[in-house]
């Protein structure tokens, strides 16, 4: 059951490390890389100061627990921030940094707030600060679209931003 429990802050350890392993000096030519955390997926391991929660309850019928969730999330904007600073300060070539969410917070018992769960972070750094193309309210439809047309010269079409809830 540990093992269970634990498996999002192994997972979320091991991606951190290897993204510090892959955004190390090795080579002078351009990658891409790509790294998926569970940050702030329950169960929310931290307080917001890094401190490690006593988790004991069940993981697959989990309560709306507020107060949890926004001190892991105060947690994971730090984590965030320190790595996005580390990829600034140990890239050679300045690197484009894009933080997406893949949804947002989904916990909430009043199905009318549903809508929140599509609510979900679109952060881009660009080196050359050329946001051309960008608006706000982008969905994920597009992000790729306008960042290789402003970025790399290319022309593809901007399509209807659009979001689908999958109820599973």
């Amino acid at each position: 059951v540990k093992q269970k429990k634990d498996r999002h802050k192994i997972n979320n350890l091991n991606a951190e490390n290897s993204l510090y392993e892959a955004i190390a000096p090795v080579n002078k030519s351009p990658r891409f890389v790509y790294t998926h955390f569970l940050l702030p997926h329950h169960p929310y391991y931290f307080d917001s100061s890094g401190k490690e929660k006593i988790y004991n309850k069940k993981i697959d019928n989990y309560p709306e627990e507020k107060t949890d969730y926004i001190q892991y999330l105060i947690y994971t904007n730090k984590k965030l921030l320190t790595i996005i600073d580390h990829i600034q300060k140990n890239t050679k070539t300045p690197p484009i940094i894009i933080l997406l969410s893949d949804h947002g917070y989904r916990q909430f018992t009043d199905t009318s707030m549903k809508q929140y769960q599509v609510n979900t972070l679109n952060a881009v750094f660009l080196p050359n600060g050329n946001y051309n193309g960008f608006y706000e309210n982008m969905s994920h439809v597009n992000l790729f679209r306008v960042l290789l047309n402003s970025q790399f010269g290319q022309n593809f079409p901007i399509l209807k931003d659009s979001v689908i809830i999958l109820d599973l």
